[in-house]
């Protein structure tokens, strides 16, 4: 899948496999398919089975360094088996392989066991990985424990007053096997309790224990009292052994009284869910019919897991996004968008894009119509078309260089090559690529007010010059990148940062007076000018509360916060861990709730960002003084006035781990969730990396990757710079209020409101 859309997040593929585990693929693979642990796959059983389609994937990722290391690791698995048939009466243990290499490595000073144990030998490896925890998992550690510790603290792995964790009770994964026996176990209950036989066996036993399971487990797939399944008929088809039980478990739930569900088990097993809109509409239907109704039930008519049908709807409404990227999305459209008005989500259905097939929309692909007062309306408003074109340029003048050099292609085929926003694409252009005058473009749009206006001249400006100069610019090979990479150069203890920029970009070179002046006077489209939050207003009071904490340790570098909705919190964290450490000890001592007590600095100079961000949160803590109150601001605000704030002490890493990646290893650590993007801000917006490895989409503006070793942890190689390069995704940069460039801080607001 990531060979198919090598810009597709991580995320993302997780949920189209119905991994819910957070962060389960990124354990194993980076974001541009980069092996993260290739003695780990190498030993799945399914290898030698999979190994020519994976390879193949890599060739396509432009990663054959990893197909060397697969087939390195493959090849210690090989031999270790065949030593094993020659005469040794079992394959060595991870935790004796561990205990040979620790010994090995203090008796000789270096590392002889090869590449696949490096980090087993390295306290860095022990710290990055969780290397204890995944040993105390093996069936043998209990007996090796003892052998291996000491070797630990001997190479500084393990503190003198440290100890290796207590063996980790093995869990078992729920089979078929399971399920028939607890249907069984169910059948014979209900025939006990009709005949009135009430000392029954099947009557006493705990009905988990019958099934040979967990009783948080059973209760995930069973309704104890009537044997009805709990997940759709390709999630049972899913378990292991299906096959060999899917026909005791079709008689077992007829002879319960469930024929529709029986009947709707397929044959095989791995059936994969179909999801459609038109599934999703159906859902949608039947919660606007039923709004008490539970969501699990609502997934079972349809055939979705609760957890599918909760990727499309949520505590906080619809994904709209995901909806939309539905390949019959444009034939269900209309009913997706009556069922969230009837849910009352009015909000999220007039934010549902326009399908292209639509009757609407098509009469927009002509342009704007000649009769006076009628327009084809892209139904976008004025201030989400400016941002979704300013963090697209690349893209619109891809299809638009697409559109003038054939004269045969659809615009609808030049947009979908090139992965361009349609309804941006509709407004901008007419069907041979010729830009569009403002005055056209605004009618095509609503809520236009004089500032957006002042942007779309600016924007249509901007693609006008870009499009005249590619027209005179000497031919590229098709294959060259469209962004290059410039390198600036730290001074001191600091480290150098990579920028992403126009491939015809010069470079004034080092030492040169306003160097970024000239490259970002190149690359316009890359300069972020204040902007409105009017789309977003839950991220202002966690962007305010960044620039305080921010301000009060600077020894942070970096401050991000995250809004955890279903813990109603706050999650701060800082790039640097000690410095958490520091704030936690703040926050708890009252000195948060002291500083949010103050009274709000007057008069404030706007061009001061910390002085003005402070005034702004500190007058928001009084809903009433809020200019532009929403839901999800309350909640922020409100969970800040009551001190629902959390940091993460603990450390992920040998390394400081940047902020954002270290919010989101908390969350999937601490509560199996993935983070929600639109509910993070900071005083800076993510480096390359970190956007990269949280899952940011391309159009989603990021900072500069900064080649340090707490920025770069976890990549292996600049594949990523590379990819995105590629992709043509470009280092955004800050245009300030006192008109300076900066990587300082992200996009300010456009008002002092």
């Amino acid at each position: 899948m990531l060979a198919e859309d090598p810009l597709r997040p991580l995320r993302d593929i997780e949920s189209a496999l119905q991994l819910h585990s957070t962060s389960y693929l990124s354990s194993y693979i980076g974001p541009g398919g980069e092996c993260r642990k290739p003695e780990v796959i190498a030993a799945f059983p399914d290898f030698a089975a999979n190994a020519a389609s994976i390879r193949k994937s890599l060739e396509a990722l432009k990663q054959p360094g990893e197909i060397v290391k697969l087939e390195a690791s493959r090849g210690v698995k090989r031999s270790r088996t065949e030593g094993a048939a020659a005469g040794q009466s079992s394959q060595v243990s991870l935790c004796h392989q561990v205990f040979d290499a620790l010994r090995d490595r203090i008796a000789q000073g270096k590392n002889v066991h090869g590449s696949v144990m490096k980090r087993w030998v390295s306290p860095v490896g022990w710290q990055r990985d969780n290397l204890a925890g995944r040993l105390s998992k093996e069936p043998d550690y209990p007996q090796w424990r003892s052998r291996i510790e000491p070797l630990a603290k001997q190479l500084g792995i393990l503190g003198d007053d440290e100890h290796l964790p207590e063996p980790t009770a093995q869990r078992g994964v729920f089979q078929a096997s399971n399920l028939v026996g607890a249907l069984r176990q169910i059948h014979a209950r209900q025939e006990a309790t009709a005949e009135g036989r009430l000392d029954d066996p099947s009557l006493k036993q705990p009905l988990y224990q019958g099934a040979g399971t967990s009783k948080g487990s059973l209760a995930n797939w069973v309704v104890a009292a009537t044997g009805a399944l709990k997940k759709p008929p390709a999630s049972v088809a899913a378990l292991p052994g299906y096959e060999q039980e899917s026909g005791e478990i079709r008689r077992l739930l007829r002879a319960l009284g469930h024929a529709k569900e029986a009947d709707a088990l397929p044959d095989q097993s791995g059936a994969r869910q179909h999801i459609s809109a038109a599934t999703v509409a159906r859902a949608f239907a039947l919660i606007a019919d039923n709004p008490q109704r539970s969501r699990g039930g609502v997934a079972l008519d349809v055939g979705l897991s609760k957890e599918t049908l909760a990727l499309f709807i949520g505590p906080h409404g619809a994904d709209v996004p995901r909806i939309a990227r539905l390949r019959d999305y444009s034939e269900h459209f209309e009913a997706i968008r009556q069922a969230l008005h009837r849910m009352g989500r009015a909000d999220q259905a007039n934010q549902l894009p326009m399908p292209l097939q639509h009757p609407t929309a098509t009469a927009g692909l002509a342009g704007p119509s000649t009769e006076a007062g009628t327009s084809a309306a892209v139904l976008l408003s004025a201030q989400e078309f400016v941002q979704r074109a300013e963090s697209t340029v690349n893209k619109i003048v891809a299809v638009a260089e697409l559109l003038r050099q054939d004269p045969t292609m659809s615009m609808l085929a030049a947009t979908q090559s090139v992965g361009a926003s349609k309804r941006v694409i509709r407004a901008l252009m007419d069907d041979r690529g010729a830009l569009r005058d403002r005055p056209d473009i605004e009618q095509m749009l609503r809520d236009v007010n004089p500032v957006t206006s002042q942007a779309i001249g600016k924007l249509v400006a901007r693609l006008a010059e870009r499009l005249d100069s590619a027209a005179t610019a000497p031919h590229q090979p098709q294959d060259e990148p469209p962004l290059k990479r410039l390198v600036l150069e730290a001074a001191g203890f600091a480290h150098d940062r990579v920028l992403l920029v126009d491939r015809n970009t010069m470079d004034p070179g080092p030492g040169t007076r306003d160097r970024k002046q000239a490259i970002y006077s190149q690359n316009p489209s890359l300069v972020r000018e204040p902007r409105s939050y009017e789309i977003d207003r839950q991220r202002q009071p966690l962007r305010w509360l960044s620039t305080m904490l921010k301000a009060r340790f600077p020894r942070a570098m970096e401050v991000q916060c995250y809004y955890d909705a279903p813990s109603r919190s706050v999650v701060v964290s800082a790039n640097v861990l000690q410095a958490n450490a520091e704030i936690d000890r703040f926050i708890k001592s009252g000195g948060l709730g002291h500083m949010l007590a103050d009274q709000a600095p007057r008069p404030v100079d706007n061009t001061q960002r910390a002085e003005r961000h402070s005034a702004k949160l500190l007058t928001r803590l009084d809903p009433a003084a809020d200019p532009h109150p929403t839901q999800n601001a309350e909640e922020i605000l409100a969970a800040l006035a009551e001190g629902r704030i959390r940091v993460p002490r603990r450390g992920h890493s040998a390394v400081d781990l940047h902020a954002e990646r270290r919010i989101a290893r908390y969350l999937g650590d601490n509560f199996g969730r993935s983070l929600d993007r639109t509910q993070l801000a900071g005083t800076m917006r993510p480096c390359g990396t970190c956007a990269d490895e949280i899952g940011a989409g391309p159009d989603e503006h990021r900072g500069p990757f900064w080649m340090s070793k707490a920025s770069r942890a976890g990549t292996v190689s600049d594949a990523d710079i590379d990819r995105q390069a590629r992709a043509g995704v470009g280092t955004s940069i800050t245009l300030a209020r006192n008109g300076r460039l900066t990587f300082g801080h992200d996009t300010d607001s456009d008002s002092d409101a």
